[in-house]
């Protein structure tokens, strides 16, 4: 198999990486597909064009948890000052895209929280302003072993209907997408799926230590570890005993109550129950 397209993101901002530029252009060499989620600080070199391979990327995602400054400096905790640094990196971004040429989708995504839930109308028109391509608004999804509980069992029931009204500032080159499946699964608090069958095919997660995981909600978990970049090559982790033992794991014996609810594979899986329990709504 052939890996097709890596995603620079995870436990940390990617764009730290002191060599994050020729780790695009490698990928770009080796003919892969390329993106980021990122808070978008350090998207611009000496803070005024964009870094080198950025631009080669299929999509950037700017994670932008707030719709006021305000709110940002909480939220994110960092410094107000920051909220200004990142709207003005992200249309220096959508500038130099729009005058090469650069085919790369440039958005922001938003997790609603109770900070920031009904600030969504004022992020929209920010990001129209900027010119980015979409804003996503999608529900809070607590981590089976994260720490922090602070946003656990948000109650999305009263926000919903604002946050439709947000998609209705849409436009021809500006869309609102908002995860309204995502959320009432919050909501109702139950997965519409009897077990992950994603796991080990869809995905994989490397981590900086070159540490590679077959899920990014059990990140640390060595039933998910599978090998080590330092160690082996990916085909070879891929193929290998590890990625088996835990493909038996997710066949036989895991319960995905111990899962988050909104996972990145979750849509995968609903898409694989189907086929197996339903298939023929495939043809509706």
């Amino acid at each position: 198999m052939g890996v097709k397209s890596v995603m620079f993101a995870g436990t940390g901002e990617p764009l730290v990486h002191k060599r994050i530029s020729d780790i695009c252009i490698g990928a770009k060499d080796a003919g892969l597909d390329y993106a980021f989620t990122t808070n978008g600080v350090l998207m611009l070199k000496n803070n005024s064009i964009p870094k080198i391979g950025l631009l080669g990327a299929t999509w950037i995602k700017v994670s932008l948890n707030a719709g006021t400054k305000e709110s940002y400096a909480k939220i994110h905790r960092t410094d107000e000052k920051d909220w200004d640094l990142v709207w003005s990196a992200i249309r220096v971004m959508v500038a130099m895209r729009n005058t090469t040429l650069s085919e790369t989708t440039i958005g922001v995504q938003c997790v609603i929280l109770p900070e920031n839930a009904y600030d969504m109308e004022n992020l929209a028109k920010l990001c129209i302003e900027a010119g980015v391509d979409y804003l996503v608004l999608k529900p809070y999804s607590q981590a089976t072993f994260m720490l922090s509980h602070t946003y656990e069992n948000i109650d999305y029931s009263a926000m919903r209907e604002y946050l439709r009204g947000v998609v209705k500032l849409s436009t021809d080159k500006f869309k609102v997408i908002y995860r309204g499946n995502a959320i009432n699964e919050e909501i109702s608090k139950k997965h519409t799926y009897d077990k992950c069958r994603s796991t080990p095919s869809a995905w994989c997660y490397s981590m900086a230590d070159g540490r590679v995981f077959t899920c990014s909600a059990h990140l640390l978990d060595d039933r998910f570890c599978i090998g080590n970049l330092n160690e082996q090559t990916f085909k070879e982790i891929w193929e290998g005993d590890r990625r088996k033992e835990n493909w038996h794991l997710m066949r036989d014996e895991f319960d995905i109550k111990q899962c988050r609810l909104n996972c990145r594979m979750n849509h995968s899986n609903k898409y694989l129950h189907q086929l197996i329990h339903a298939p023929h709504k495939a043809f509706i």
